[in-house]
């Protein structure tokens, strides 16, 4: 299940995530956001 929701992104995360979508390696900023927010939670919950 999805849940839509607002964010605000600096302008040079946002030209970040627009770049990765123009070249190819994610569907939309939307997709690059989730990921980054699975490799935060991957990093966070991992034991050091």
């Amino acid at each position: 299940m999805s849940v839509k929701a607002s964010v605000s992104l600096s302008e040079q995360q946002d030209s970040f995530a627009r770049a990765l979508v123009a070249d190819g390696k994610y569907a939309s900023v939307s997709a690059v956001v989730q990921r980054g927010l699975e490799l935060l939670r991957a990093e966070l919950i991992s034991p050091t």
